[in-house]
């Protein structure tokens, strides 16, 4: 049996604030900002209201909070924010901050057959109508 304050904390629902980058006058979210020492996120509800996050156990996350940043300061990224209880969950487009460039092969295709107990995928490289050449192929079983 819980009391009547467990009752209600576990009652109250996670806040979200999804991110924004449309409005130049906005930085990534409406709500919340990543402050330049990378150590707090500034919770703002209200124009007179802010609050002062802090961040523990950043550790090897430090160098995403530096792109997170920077991309949040130029009006590039839009961050999505979710707040509860204990923590705070930080989300984004990974490629919106990755180095990562599309190495486009040309005639190539990924197909998935979607059936009630399996999914089939695969990836082909097409030469011409007739000829082609199957890369990877393979079936997952959802029972």
């Amino acid at each position: 049996m819980i009391s009547k304050e467990e009752y209600k904390l576990k009652r109250l629902s996670p806040l979200y604030s999804i991110g924004e980058i449309v409005n130049k006058s906005v930085k990534a979210n409406r709500k919340f900002h990543i402050e330049q020492n990378l150590n707090n996120i500034t919770f703002k509800p209200n124009r007179n209201i802010k609050i002062n996050l802090e961040l523990i156990g950043i550790g090897n996350r430090l160098n995403l909070l530096k792109k997170l940043y920077l991309k949040q300061e130029q009006h590039q990224i839009k961050i999505t924010y979710k707040l509860d209880l204990e923590y705070i969950y930080i989300c984004f487009e990974e490629t919106d901050i990755s180095n990562f460039q599309n190495h486009i092969i040309t005639n190539r295709i990924m197909s998935i057959d979607m059936n009630p107990n399996y999914i089939g995928w695969s990836i082909i490289d097409w030469k011409s109508e007739s000829d082609f050449n199957i890369i990877k192929s393979g079936v997952i079983s959802i029972k």
